[in-house]
């Protein structure tokens, strides 16, 4: 498996289970993308694993729900129910991904240099429930 195809248009918040919150980009970002709080800049940037960019900071790590350039306003979800569409595997833990922005099945974290970081976990075909603000970048490398 690779990283999630995302369609941005085939994001979905549930009718209950989700806190969405807003922001400001401090890049170019896609809906589903995710992405992290700069704490210095106080904007969001595209995280990724391989730490090239920051995982996570304070602010934990969250998922985009629109397109935004940088300075623009951004709306995002870190924690209850996102439907991504039909791509998700229930029962599969996903996690923050080398590629910026990207989401990957557990099962493809398999550098030993790239820090573990918990995005969700499909709870169905559709469905994943976000874990990001509980736990985030975990600064764990695998051995």
């Amino acid at each position: 498996m690779a990283d999630l195809v995302i369609t941005a248009s085939a994001l979905l918040l549930p009718a209950d289970n989700y806190t969405k919150q807003q922001g400001i980009a401090g890049a170019t970002i896609t809906a589903g993308q995710t992405i992290y709080l700069n704490t210095t800049t106080v904007k969001w940037h595209l995280a990724q694993c391989d730490g090239t960019a920051a995982e996570a900071g304070s602010g934990g790590l969250a998922v985009a729900l629109n397109n935004a350039s940088a300075n623009q306003p951004l709306a995002y979800i870190q924690t209850g129910n996102l439907d991504f569409g039909a791509i998700i595997t229930a029962g599969t833990f996903y996690v923050l991904s080398d590629i910026s922005g990207g989401i990957q099945p557990v099962s493809d974290f398999i550098t030993s240099t790239w820090l573990l970081s918990p995005i969700g976990y499909g709870t169905s075909t559709t469905t994943m429930a976000l874990l990001t603000s509980k736990i985030g970048a975990t600064g764990v490398a695998l051995a």
